[in-house]
């Protein structure tokens, strides 16, 4: 599975779970790179600057729900692996987020749910060179412990969210 096909299975799924949340009564906007434009995405996206990295890791997705606004970003299955893999630059940028009381939930495989600083590692991945061969980023990323992390289904999440 090539890129293109691998942002289109993407791309469906966050369609899916989106759509799930407005039939729940909340209102959902794209975020992330969508303020960027295109020509100045491709100026940060190898940057490790604290600035860069804030923006390129910007979670995808703004929820408001009655309680206030969240952050969320989707980690769409994938049908060569099982594994949940999140790029660890990514949940760094999260944490931080969270550390300023704004709040950043997950949506994964099988439309389940947690806040970032729930996610429990199984193994990570600091040298992931090698696996831009086989179609990754080539950047650190962790496999989630899919047992130790305390998943939600999507509506039980949501109702906290009222």
């Amino acid at each position: 599975m090539n890129f293109d096909d691998r942002m289109n299975q993407h791309d469906q799924f966050a369609e899916t779970v989106v759509s799930l949340i407005q039939a729940e009564g909340f209102q959902v906007h794209p975020f992330d790179n969508f303020i960027i434009p295109q020509v100045h995405q491709m100026l940060i996206k190898y940057r490790s600057d604290p600035v860069s990295k804030f923006l390129r890791f910007f979670p995808d997705y703004l929820l408001i729900a009655n309680k206030g606004g969240y952050l969320f970003d989707i980690k769409s299955p994938s049908k060569k692996y099982d594994n949940i893999a999140i790029e660890l630059d990514a949940i760094e940028n999260y944490l931080i987020m969270k550390s300023f009381n704004i709040p950043v939930f997950l949506i994964v495989k099988d439309l389940k749910c947690c806040y970032v600083d729930e996610i429990a590692f199984k193994h990570k991945f600091y040298d992931a060179t090698q696996f831009k061969k086989t179609g990754g980023a080539g950047t650190p990323f962790g496999l989630v412990d899919e047992i130790e992390t305390p998943f939600r289904d999507l509506s039980v999440f949501l109702n906290t969210l009222e």
